[in-house]
C-alpha cells in the first residue's frame, strides 16, 4: 500500500502542484503534534478540477488546535470555520484559499488513521487497484457531474445503500474477501 501522507513528490503533475502547496503552507509541519494526514482525493488520483486538499488531524482540545490553526491561517481567502459533530464526537473544519487550492483541515479526537477521511480513501484506493482506469474514470465522471466521491463510487459498483457505510465496510474485508466482491460487482456498464 502506498503511504500517502509521505507521498509528496510523486503522482500526477497536478499531484505534485499540490504537494509543494501542501509544503508552502507550512501547514504539515504547523500541525505535527496533531498527526496530521493528507487525505482525500489527491492522493489517489481521483481529483477533479477544483477538488481540495484534504488534512486531518487528531485533536483532543478543539479549542487549543483552533488557536494555533487561526493564527496561522485566518488572514488566507475564504477562511472559514465550522464546529460540528462527527463519528459522535466535536470535530471542526477549517477551510481557505492558499496560492490557488482550497484547503479543509478537519480534527476530532480519534487516531487519524481510525478516522472515516482516512479509511475511506483506503478503501477507495483498494477498490482503484482491482478495477483499474475504468473505475478511476468512471469516478471522475461522476463527480464532475456533482456528486460527492463516496457516492460515486457506489453508482460506479452499482451498490444500494449509504455509500459512506459501504466504502467503510469493503475498506475493512481482507484482500481475499475484496477479491470475490470484485468479482461480483463489475463496473455498472450504464452509466
Amino acid at each position: 500500500m502506498q503511504d500517502f501522507e509521505h507521498d509528496f513528490e510523486h503522482g500526477t503533475e497536478r499531484h505534485r502542484e499540490a504537494s509543494l502547496c501542501l509544503k508552502r503552507s507550512g501547514l504539515m509541519t504547523l500541525l505535527s503534534d496533531f498527526d496530521p494526514i493528507w487525505a482525500g482525493t489527491i492522493p489517489i488520483d481521483i481529483d477533479i478540477e477544483d477538488s481540495d486538499i484534504d488534512v486531518i488531524c487528531e485533536v483532543h482540545d478543539i479549542d487549543a488546535f483552533l488557536h494555533i490553526l487561526e493564527g496561522h491561517v485566518s488572514d488566507f481567502e475564504n477562511y472559514r470555520c465550522q464546529r460540528a459533530i462527527a463519528q459522535g464526537h466535536e470535530s471542526c473544519v477549517v477551510s481557505f484559499t492558499f496560492d490557488g487550492f482550497l484547503f479543509e483541515v478537519f480534527a476530532q479526537p480519534l487516531p487519524t488513521r481510525s478516522q472515516n477521511a482516512y479509511r475511506h480513501m483506503l478503501a477507495e484506493h483498494r477498490l482503484l487497484e482491482r478495477y483499474g482506469e475504468g473505475l478511476r474514470s468512471i469516478v471522475r465522471a461522476l463527480k464532475r457531474a456533482g456528486l460527492k466521491t463516496e457516492p460515486a463510487f457506489a453508482k460506479a459498483l452499482g451498490l444500494d445503500g449509504d455509500p459512506y457505510l459501504i466504502l467503510l465496510e469493503l475498506g475493512d474485508l481482507d484482500d481475499d474477501a475484496l477479491e470475490s466482491f470484485c468479482a461480483e460487482h463489475p463496473l455498472c456498464s450504464n452509466l
